[in-house]
C-alpha cells in the first residue's frame, strides 16, 4: 500500500483471485475443485473472511475468490497475499502466460492476484440471483489512503496518551515513595487529633454542665436575696409606721430618730452589697469557665492545623 499512488478504482470489499483450484473431472463430465473451508484454511495466515468458487455448465471452473474485511487492515492482508504470489512467480502475469496445474512431482500450483472489475465479471459469468458475487468499485484514496492517515493520527494520539499515562504513573509512584513515611506520620497525627478532639469535647460538656449549675445556683441565691429584701423592706416599713405612731404618742429626741433611720438604711445597704457581691462572684466564675472553654478550642484548632 502506497499513500503516494495516484487515485484509482479498486474492488470493495478487497478480494484476491485464486486460480487453478479445480481438481478433476468426474464421470458425468463435471469438474470438482477446492471447497470453501479448504481454501480458507490454506490461506488462514492472511485472515480472509469468506471463500467463493465460480461454477459453470461444466462444474467447477478452477476460479475462486478470497474476500477480506472492508477496512484498511483487510486491504493490507489482500495486498500482502497478492504480492507474495507475485514475488513467488505465481502472480497475474504468470497465470496469463502459463496454464499448468501441477509442478513436477504432481504438486498442485495455485496462482493469485488482487481482483479487478473484469476478473469478477468473469467470475459472475454463469451466476444469477443470490449466487451472483456482489461488489463495489471505490476510490483507493478514499477507502485506503484516507483511512490510513486517520489510523496514523489515532495511533499518534494513542501513543501520546500512553506516554503521558506512563509518566503520570511514574510520577505517582515517585510521590508515593517520597511521601510514604510522611503519610504514616500524618495518619498518626490525625488519629491523635481525633482523640484530643473527643477528650476536649467531653471536657467542654463538663464545663457547660458546671456553667449551667453555677447559673442555676446564682439565680436561686438571687431569688433568696430578693425575697429577703422584700420581707426586710416590709418589716422596716411596718416598724417605721409603728415608730411614727409611738413618736406621735411619746416624742423622741431628734438624734434617736436619726439613729433609728440610719440603722435601717445600713441593713438595706448590707442586702445590696450582698447581692452585688454574689453577682460579681457569679460573673467572674462564668468568665473563667468560658475563657477555659475557648482556650481549649483554640489549642485544638492549632493542633488540627499542624
Amino acid at each position: 500500500m502506497n499513500p503516494c499512488v495516484s487515485d484509482k478504482e479498486i474492488v470493495w470489499p478487497p478480494m484476491v483471485m485464486i486460480m487453478n483450484t479445480r481438481y478433476q473431472q468426474e464421470e458425468n463430465g463435471k469438474w470438482i475443485g477446492m471447497g470453501n473451508q479448504e481454501l480458507l484454511d490454506y490461506f488462514s495466515p492472511y485472515e480472509p473472511l469468506k471463500a467463493r468458487h465460480s461454477y459453470g455448465p461444466q462444474g467447477h471452473r478452477g476460479m475462486s475468490v478470497l474476500m477480506f474485511e472492508s477496512s484498511v487492515v483487510g486491504y493490507h492482508n489482500a495486498d500482502r497475499l497478492s504480492k507474495d504470489f507475485k514475488e513467488s512467480g505465481k502472480g497475474k502475469d504468470a497465470w496469463d502466460r502459463v496454464h499448468f496445474a501441477f509442478l513436477p512431482g504432481g504438486k498442485r500450483q495455485l496462482f493469485g492476484f488482487i481482483a479487478e472489475r473484469k476478473d469478477l465479471e468473469s467470475f459472475n459469468q454463469h451466476c444469477q440471483g443470490k449466487a451472483l458475487l456482489k461488489f463495489d468499485m471505490r476510490l483507493y484514496q478514499e477507502v485506503v489512503v484516507k483511512k490510513m492517515r486517520q489510523m496514523s493520527e489515532e495511533n499518534q494520539d494513542l501513543m501520546f496518551f500512553k506516554n503521558k499515562a506512563a509518566k503520570e504513573k511514574m510520577h505517582s509512584k515517585a510521590l508515593e515513595e517520597s511521601f510514604g513515611i510522611p503519610s504514616e506520620h500524618l495518619k498518626k497525627t490525625l488519629e491523635d487529633s481525633k482523640i484530643v478532639r473527643q477528650k476536649t469535647k467531653m471536657h467542654n460538656e463538663q464545663i457547660k454542665e458546671e456553667m449551667d449549675y453555677q447559673e442555676k445556683f446564682f439565680n436561686d441565691q438571687l431569688k433568696i436575696i430578693h425575697e429577703g429584701r422584700v420581707v426586710l423592706e416590709e418589716n422596716i416599713e411596718k416598724q417605721q409606721q409603728e415608730e411614727r405612731n409611738n413618736v406621735e404618742q411619746s416624742p423622741l429626741k431628734d438624734d434617736e430618730v436619726q439613729k433609728l433611720i440610719n440603722c435601717q438604711e445600713e441593713r438595706i445597704e448590707e442586702f445590696i452589697v450582698e447581692k452585688e457581691t454574689l453577682i460579681k462572684s457569679f460573673e467572674a466564675r462564668r468568665l473563667e469557665l468560658r475563657r477555659g472553654y475557648w482556650e481549649e478550642e483554640i489549642a485544638l484548632e492549632k493542633c488540627w492545623i499542624c
